[in-house]
């Protein structure tokens, strides 16, 4: 063991391994650790004694690094408030289990459910996050997505307007302040959502999460993490998100999207835009009803609260895309059903 970690545990009891924990891992979470990993078979980490650090990501979920004499692995302690924050963990685990047989996901070694935390395979790389930025990412992203839209998966259906939705409707309840115009802001997202359904597009299996931080990059190829909101959904939903939170601007945005389909019509390039708008909206509705139960859990940047910032980036981004001389142009593109669309 090193000699910075400190043995506070004996899970599988005195005869068992033991497992140290850094000093990054505050005493809730030992206990709460403690008890999962009890639920599980010892021998999952080779007879002899883990040890456990914090794990950098994750906002309503928390990450730690364990290792072993022999591998390396990654656990995720699942918050309990599944509901409110709209994941199925059960759908999560079956989603991740069929990406990693596809080598897409790390393969889950243990799981416990209903609670949804999980023991992974390690993934040795950067993020995007780092990588975003280097020659031939951005193709690599989107043949990623379009294998993994290929893939055959019974998971539940996904929709990000329910998200948006249900977080509104959570905030209200909750009494929680919201911006002025957040109700304007979600009549724009009832639009698109009413083209979305008149277009009839087809579900595939997505991940529904697409952040720049929820992809590795191991050798040349991508594998994402954090499959919390994965369903069958839509794949221009996907792109459009991948696009808003990475920060694309309409140059890179073609990229991906060429990387993903050769030939895309205008109309699938109209709500590949749109659907940014939506997933901006769905992590400005989110930091809105997370806030008040999640404020103060992660380090302040410059002395500000992750959540504050992550409402303020997607919140202003949203009534940049809703304001912008184009969005009615858009609407209209995107309604258009005299083009074939395979998505």
């Amino acid at each position: 063991m090193t000699a910075s970690a400190e043995i506070v545990a004996h899970p599988w009891g005195p005869s068992g391994p033991a497992v140290a924990f850094a000093p990054d891992v505050d005493a809730a979470s030992r206990a709460e650790i403690e008890t999962v990993l009890s639920g599980w078979d010892a021998a999952l980490f080779g007879g002899g004694d883990v040890e456990i650090a914090n794990l950098v990501g994750g906002a309503s979920n928390r990450n730690f690094v364990v290792r072993t004499a022999a591998a390396k692995y990654a656990l995720r302690i699942a918050n309990a408030q599944s509901e409110r924050f709209a994941v199925d963990r059960a759908a999560a685990l079956q989603a991740q289990r069929e990406a990693a047989a596809a080598s897409l996901a790390p393969k889950p070694i243990a799981a416990r459910l209903p609670e949804g935390h999980v023991l992974s395979t390690f993934v040795e790389g950067p993020t995007l996050g780092t990588a975003l930025g280097e020659p031939g990412v951005l193709e690599t992203v989107g043949t990623t997505l379009r294998q993994l839209h290929a893939l055959p998966s019974s998971v539940p259906a996904y929709s990000p307007f329910d998200d948006i939705r249900l977080w509104l409707r959570l905030a209200r309840d909750d009494g929680t302040a919201m911006p002025a115009d957040l109700e304007e802001l979600f009549g724009e997202v009832e639009r698109i959502e009413a083209l979305v359904e008149a277009a009839d597009l087809p579900t595939v299996f997505c991940h529904n999460d697409p952040w720049v931080e929820n992809f590795i990059l191991s050798g040349s190829r991508l594998q994402l993490v954090d499959w919390d909101y994965a369903g069958r959904g839509w794949a221009c939903f996907e792109l459009g998100s991948f696009c808003a939170t990475a920060g694309l601007d309409a140059e890179r945005r073609e990229i991906l999207v060429r990387a993903y389909d050769e030939r895309p019509g205008e109309a699938q390039l109209a709500i590949v835009e749109l659907m940014g708008f939506v997933a901006a909206m769905r992590e400005a509705t989110w930091a809105v009803m997370a806030t008040p139960i999640l404020r103060g859990t992660t380090t302040p940047v410059a002395g500000e609260d992750f959540y504050d910032i992550h409402l303020r980036t997607f919140l202003g981004l949203a009534r940049e895309r809703a304001a912008a001389p184009n969005f009615d142009e858009l609407i209209g593109a995107a309604a258009n059903r005299g083009e074939p669309r395979a998505w």
